[in-house]
């Protein structure tokens, strides 16, 4: 009925490919990565140990390496897509959440580099590369310390 309401036949509405189109355009990237690669598993499309995700990992991260030495952007963009997607699969092998992973980085860095500011006595535009890396262990060191600091980077 669905299917039918929508203009579409039962068969159109049963293909994979169709339901992987709806993640991708209904869900954030992370989300959609992983219900895509959940969905497809499923399907049997999988690979047959964890060995075999992390063999795809190196690949994809030479390809992305090799790419960015080009001046092809667009094939620099997929092959970082490709790399994306297979952490993605990583994640879904170890029963991680991609999103949540990546929402606790971005807190951690935030965390960090507040601390960052708090210890610096001029802006953090004028510190040198070093000088900011050391500000960033010493804030890292403290938030660790106070217990503030959930997961280390």
């Amino acid at each position: 009925i669905k299917a039918a309401e929508k203009g579409e036949t039962t068969q159109d509405a049963q293909q994979l490919s169709r339901k992987l189109t709806r993640y991708s355009r209904t869900l954030p990237p992370l989300m959609a990565g992983m219900k895509i690669s959940q969905k497809a598993a499923a399907a049997g499309f999988e690979w047959e140990n964890i060995e075999g995700v992390w063999a795809k990992f190196h690949e994809e991260l030479a390809e992305f390496e090799e790419a960015l030495q080009q001046e092809d952007e667009a094939h620099q963009q997929a092959e970082l897509g490709d790399l994306l997607f297979t952490v993605i699969n990583l994640a879904r092998w170890y029963d991680l959440d991609p999103s949540e992973a990546l929402q606790g980085t971005n807190q951690r860095f935030i965390q960090r580099l507040k601390k960052m500011e708090a210890f610096a006595d001029r802006p953090l535009s004028d510190y040198t590369l070093d000088e900011l890396e050391t500000l960033w262990q010493q804030a890292k060191a403290q938030l660790a310390a106070s217990g503030e600091l959930n997961q280390e980077r």
